[in-house]
């Protein structure tokens, strides 16, 4: 049953919702349109009589035929004697007012400018307000898009007395198939819907489907990276120590829990995990190495002399000494006592034995005199006065033997003993009872990259290596335990002493031409290891060194490692689609109904519009 209508002020017949069609914007049954002026244009219609309502519109046929218009007077709004809905182009025509420019008209509605008028298209749950010139939300039951063409002010409904089957709907689907954006519009019976692709939601302010900014919520973790929104997504470029993870559709940046590695700490240390990093604590006899990776290494004692009297041992985390003749090793191993020869009776018969350092003596009484061959008293009682008896007296006739410290050194006699002076380039034994070559003393400390104040301590190339094999290479100061020597200016006088055949070659003694020492390059990839190459592999050259990466990285020459190249950053990777970058490649996402193309580098649109989401990996 059709819902009643109100009668108006001005007639009393009854009005039908029309068909759309585009009014002539003339009074009916006026004379045809004259040719010539501009488009859009209409000639101006024939004086009506005049109406005895003063303020009446002058073309009263015209309000039932250009659809909704502007309300008020006609004379002197928009120039004479145009009709409602126009305005004077020139003396003889008059131009369509494009009323859908105006601000508030079709209000929560979508407009279409007609010649004369204009219509208004309610969105679902909407219908047109009495004015017909913007739409209100129904509150009784909802109803279908609708487009009214009416004369204003002429006929009025409530809103929940129209029916859908009264009105001819509009598929604005095909009317304007941008409509929903970055959303897929179905027409249903009720109008029509919009379902947003992911990473989109409606806006019911502006009418389609925008872009969701998930970094307000901080999904990459607060402090753990920094998010970027993109279309219809967000990226996290993770802080370090942290590293991406994407859990059903959902990315975030997670700490790294380094000590899942086995011996991160190496074998005298123990790890502990931190947000973002960690700390190695070592075991007693071992320190936290000097470089970007926190690494226990064990600590070289015997580089501090301890074994006084003895030989140091060094082992892991520890050391002990082996002792001369006539100490021993403290309980703990870690030193040399002297031992008390004396002790229990036995040495020097027929004397007395005294304690020394390392060593005895026998005290002989009157009559007796020491044995050459060693400690003993001998000899007949009643002779005069009494002599001493060392047992490192080992001379000859007399006690004295020149030819004990040859070849390279003389002897000298002392109190119960001797001693060897040596000759340049020897140096006496332990028991100084003779002479043996000396070893070039070499040096060899921590290799330093830079000097950076923040972490030049941390910047350890290698350890246990020469001034020359750092200075001429890489290094930018040579040291222990952040006390740090600066290498030399190279170009500088300095420099060319140290290293005269240039940056990455040092002199070797053992390598000889013409009896010269001569130079040999440096292998940095031996001597450095993976501190110049990290994630890559490092081939020596002469001079210098090369680090080849694997697909998908470049070499930072700053941070000596292969460094993950971004193909997301090439706009050409990924056009159309969403690039994620991942370790050594990257992902092309399509959004439906796009596809990859064979290319792999496009998101286009298929012939059908089936097409599930397609996510492909490019490995380099």
């Amino acid at each position: 049953m059709a819902p009643p209508w109100r009668r108006g002020p001005d007639t009393g017949a009854r009005a039908r919702p029309t068909q759309l069609r585009k009014p002539g914007g003339r009074p009916p049954n006026s004379q045809p349109p004259q040719t010539g002026g501009n488009p859009g244009s209409q000639p101006l219609p024939l004086p009506s009589p005049p109406s005895p309502d003063r303020g009446e519109p002058r073309c009263r046929g015209c309000v039932a035929d250009t659809g909704v218009q502007k309300t008020g007077p006609i004379r002197g709004e928009q120039g004479g004697d145009c009709p409602q809905g126009y305005k004077r182009l020139n003396s003889t025509h008059c131009q369509d007012i494009n009323e859908c420019a105006l601000p508030g008209v079709c209000a929560l509605g979508d407009c279409l400018n007609t010649q004369g008028s204009f219509r208004c298209a309610c969105k679902p749950g909407h219908v047109l307000a009495p004015l017909r010139t913007q739409c209100v939300q129904v509150v009784a039951r909802p109803t279908t898009a609708m487009v009214w063409q009416v004369a204003p002010e002429q006929f009025t409904r409530s809103a929940v007395e129209i029916a859908p089957t009264q009105v001819t709907e509009t598929d604005e689907c095909k009317l304007n198939r941008n409509i929903c954006g970055h959303g897929e519009c179905i027409m249903g019976a009720a109008g029509y819907t919009c379902l947003c692709y992911s990473g989109y939601r409606w806006h019911p302010q502006r009418r389609f489907c925008t872009d969701v900014n998930e970094c307000e919520a901080e999904p990459c973790g607060l402090g753990k990276g920094v998010c970027m929104n993109t279309g219809g997504s967000y990226n996290c470029h993770c802080n370090r120590g942290y590293q991406l993870k994407v859990h059903k559709g959902v990315r975030s940046c997670v700490d790294i829990d380094e000590c899942a590695k086995p011996h991160v700490c190496g074998d005298g240390g123990t790890c502990t995990n931190y947000p973002g990093h960690y700390k190695c604590d070592c075991r007693p006899g071992y320190r936290v190495k000097s470089s970007r990776q926190p690494l226990c290494k064990d600590m070289d004692e015997c580089e501090e002399s301890p074994c006084k009297h003895g030989w140091c041992e060094n082992l892991p985390g520890s050391f002990r000494c082996t002792c001369q003749d006539g100490f021993a090793p403290a309980p703990d191993a870690r030193s040399c006592l002297d031992v008390n020869e004396c002790e229990g009776g036995t040495r020097c018969p027929h004397g007395v034995c005294v304690n020394t350092l390392g060593s005895y003596k026998c005290q002989c009484p009157a009559g007796l005199r020491a044995r050459k061959d060693g400690p003993r008293c001998e000899g007949e009682r009643g002779g005069t006065g009494g002599s001493w008896g060392d047992h490192r007296n080992h001379g000859g006739a007399g006690g004295h033997d020149p030819g004990l410290c040859l070849p390279h050194g003389t002897c000298e006699n002392v109190d119960g003993s001797y001693v060897c002076t040596c000759e340049e380039g020897y140096a006496p034994t332990e028991d100084r009872h003779s002479c043996e070559a000396l070893e070039p003393l070499v040096h060899k400390k921590e290799c330093y990259l830079n000097f950076d104040d923040t972490v030049f301590c941390d910047s350890v190339l290698a350890t246990n290596v020469t001034r020359p094999e750092c200075c001429c290479s890489l290094g930018a100061g040579w040291g222990d335990h952040c006390e740090i020597y600066p290498c030399p200016v190279p170009g500088s006088a300095e420099f060319h002493s140290l290293c005269p055949d240039g940056r990455g070659f040092i002199l070797d003694d053992n390598i000889l031409n013409y009896g010269i020492p001569a130079h040999r390059d440096i292998d940095e990839c031996s001597l450095f290891g993976a501190e110049i190459c990290k994630e890559g592999k490092c081939v020596n050259t002469q001079p210098g060194y090369e680090c080849y990466c694997k697909q998908g990285f470049y070499y930072d020459g700053n941070l000596l490692e292969c460094v993950d190249v971004d193909e997301c950053r090439d706009p050409g990777a990924c056009r159309h689609g969403r690039c994620i970058n991942t370790l050594g490649s990257y992902v092309c996402e399509c959004s439906p109904p796009r596809a990859l193309d064979p290319s792999g580098r496009d998101c286009v649109l298929p012939d059908t519009q089936a097409v599930t989401p397609l996510h492909t990996v490019f490995a380099h």
